[in-house]
């Protein structure tokens, strides 16, 4: 598989948590969507990022600068910022 495009905000949200150890009920919960919105959201994800598993899609994701690592937080949503920056 290929990367072929960057995450919408909604799927890095989706990959953050699970990267935070939330499973699939838990980020539903959390994001107030249903668990087989979370597991379209992962499919996505995966797809997008070229991988076959979802902790290769952290990974991914991760060196990509999709998302990212904060000191004591586990994994952080990329800045709005630095998606302004790509549409500039």
């Amino acid at each position: 598989m290929e990367a072929t495009r960057s995450l919408s905000p909604r799927q890095r949200e989706v990959l953050v948590l699970y990267a935070r150890g939330y499973r699939r009920g838990g980020v539903a919960k959390k994001l107030g969507i249903s668990p087989k919105t979370v597991i379209n959201h992962l499919t996505d994800i995966r797809e997008a990022l070229g991988v076959h598993t979802t902790p290769r899609a952290i990974v991914v994701a991760l060196a990509r600068g999709e998302i990212f690592a904060d000191g004591e937080d586990v994994v952080a949503v990329r800045p709005l910022a630095m998606d302004l920056e790509l549409v500039a």
